[in-house]
């Protein structure tokens, strides 16, 4: 897969219960969900609660984070502290546009 076609993942941890890892990947979200479990400091694997087949998958993950930053946990990392189905509604916007998030039009959650 290139770089221009890939995945927006959404991982839950049993660990982390009120986070969302929120990424991209051009391999399998479930490859990836597993390559982020192994390290020690994860205390359960990450579960795969969501993907997307995307097509510039890194602009869409870094505009996501953008719409996100709001619920953001830490600068440093990619978890969210926001409800799954907003951030799915959020993809699905994005996806159905596909010009960005900032169309003007009003959303549940668009004060994030």
């Amino acid at each position: 897969m290139s770089a221009e076609h890939g995945h927006i993942y959404l991982l839950l941890n049993p660990g982390f219960p009120s986070l969302i890892k929120v990424g991209a990947t051009t391999k399998s979200p479930v490859t990836r969900a597993r390559e982020l479990s192994a390290p020690t400091s994860t205390p359960f694997p990450f579960v795969l609660a969501y993907h997307k087949a995307v097509l510039y998958p890194f602009q869409v993950e870094a505009d996501l984070h953008r719409r996100l930053d709001a619920t953001r946990t830490n600068d440093s990392r990619e978890f969210f502290s926001i409800e799954l189905h907003k951030v799915i509604e959020m993809l699905d916007k994005y996806e159905e546009d596909r010009s960005g998030f900032d169309l003007g039009i009003e959303t549940p959650f668009a004060d994030l």
